[in-house]
C-alpha cells in the first residue's frame, strides 16, 4: 500500500498537531484519529478513506466509508 502514487506518508510536524488539537476539541474524536484527519486536512487530501462512519461528523474534509462485507 504505501508504494502507491496515491498514498503519501509524512511526519506529524507543529501544524499537523496544532490541527490535530482542534480537530480533537471541536468533534471530540481519539487522539489517533483526529491525528490522521489533521494530516489529510493539512495536506490537502480529496478525501478521508475509513470504516469509522463517526468520522463523518467533520466538515473540514470528505469522509468516505467503506461498506463493511459480512
Amino acid at each position: 500500500m504505501t508504494s502507491s502514487p496515491n498514498i503519501e506518508i509524512t511526519n506529524i510536524d507543529l501544524p499537523i498537531s496544532k490541527k490535530a488539537a482542534q480537530v480533537r476539541a471541536k468533534y471530540g474524536f481519539k487522539t489517533p484519529d483526529s491525528i490522521q484527519l489533521a494530516t489529510a486536512i493539512t495536506n490537502n487530501a480529496k478525501f478521508f478513506l475509513t470504516n469509522d462512519s463517526d468520522l463523518k461528523k467533520i466538515k473540514e474534509i470528505e469522509v468516505v466509508t467503506l461498506k463493511n462485507s459480512d
